[in-house]
This record gives C-alpha cells, sequence and structure tokens, in this order.
C-alpha cells in the first residue's frame, strides 16, 4: 500500500564535541512523508500477528544557526525505512494495533562556504514504537481496501557528519514524531461484503502506500 503523513522531529540535536561549552544546539524540523509499505499477518482467534515493512521519502529540514563552537548549518532526513512487528485485535471491520520495530535512515548535514555548500551523507540504524487502526472499507473503482492511520515514535543514534576534512564534525542526534495515513490492498479480504457481516480474517499478505 501507500502512505502519506507529517514528520515533526522536536528531540533534534546537533553539536560539534560534546566536550567544550557552547557546541550544541537543538532544532526542530518538520516536513510531510510519502512511501510505500508491504507486509503479512497471521490471525489467531481474535489476535492478529503480523510483519511490515516500509520504505518513505522523509524530508525534514531544519536550519541551525549555530552556537559558539558550532557553525552555522542545516540538517535534514533524506529516506526512513522500517522494519516492525505489529499485534492487532480483530473487532470485525477494524483492527487497532502496536506496532515496534528497527529503523533505517538517511540524513545529511550542510554547511556555507561562501557562495557554495559542503555537506556531507550518513546512514544508520534506530528504533521505532507506535500504535494505529485498521478499517476495511469498499471504495469506488477499487474493491475493497484498507485505510489505516497511525502514529510511529522514532529514535535515531549520533552520528558524525564530516562536512570538511580540515574541521570538526557535526554530530547529530534525533528524535521524531509521526502521523501517517495509508491506503492498503489485500488480496485475501476472501468475501468481505460490509460491516454486519461476519467478522472478516485479517490474515495474509497486503501492500500499499504511506504518505
Amino acid at each position: 500500500g501507500g502512505v502519506v503523513g507529517w514528520t515533526f522531529c522536536p528531540g533534534s540535536r546537533t553539536r560539534s564535541d560534546a566536550r567544550r561549552p557552547g557546541s550544541s544546539s537543538e532544532w526542530s524540523p518538520s516536513r510531510h512523508a510519502a512511501g510505500l509499505l508491504a507486509g503479512y499477518n497471521i490471525q489467531r482467534g481474535p489476535y492478529v500477528f503480523g510483519v511490515e515493512g516500509d520504505i518513505t521519502q522523509n524530508y525534514a529540514k531544519g536550519e541551525n544557526f549555530g552556537t559558539g563552537a558550532l557553525v552555522p548549518h542545516s540538517a535534514q532526513t533524506l529516506q526512513t525505512a522500517h522494519l516492525r512487528g505489529r499485534l492487532g485485535y480483530d473487532m470485525g471491520v477494524f483492527l487497532p494495533f502496536v506496532a515496534g520495530g528497527l529503523s533505517y535512515y538517511e540524513s545529511a548535514v550542510s554547511v556555507p562556504t561562501g557562495n557554495y555548500l559542503k555537506g556531507a551523507n550518513r546512514t544508520g540504524m534506530g528504533w521505532n514504537i507506535g500504535a494505529g487502526v485498521d478499517w476495511k472499507v469498499p471504495l469506488p473503482n477499487i474493491g475493497e481496501a484498507i485505510l489505516r492511520a497511525e502514529y510511529i515514535y522514532e529514535n535515531l543514534p549520533s552520528r558524525g557528519y564530516l562536512y570538511d576534512p580540515a574541521l570538526p564534525a557535526i554530530d547529530m542526534k534525533s528524535s521524531s514524531h509521526q502521523i501517517r495515513a495509508a491506503l492498503i490492498y489485500t488480496p485475501s479480504l476472501r468475501g468481505w461484503r460490509a460491516p454486519q457481516m461476519e467478522a472478516a480474517d485479517w490474515s495474509g499478505a497486503y501492500a500499499g502506500s504511506l504518505a
């Protein structure tokens, strides 16, 4: 399926050297995100167990004006991939769930130097946890589909960005809050017709897009 959403990073911090006073500064970027997801569920009674992966383009960008030893710079997330386990409870057409797992990310730091920018990209691993609800609905011209609303908290460890070999690297650590909506298609809705009918089986593969 597909996902669209919004990312806000109130816990972002950059520094030039932890040992030097005034070398650390916080920034709070926010920006939209969009991407694709796929996963698989297994149902036992009312409980639904699953694994899901997604990848999103996530351009949350913040400008940091620097403090003391920390030079002015911009920091930006580029993309994030999640691999999560899910646990849900079947309520007929609704499936509330919790999910959590690993995050793989790419981000960048750039520093203005005269008439051009010097920058560095880094990748790394972090973790995430969240919750949401899936809703089975019939959509015109599409057929049976799932709409999702969810929240994800993501924590990314510190990484050094060496934008100039002659200067100290800029370290960046961040955490973010993400609100996402998804449209998901699954070939395994198997005869589901309407909310007043018997509870549907949530087992099987699915895919969609994120935003």
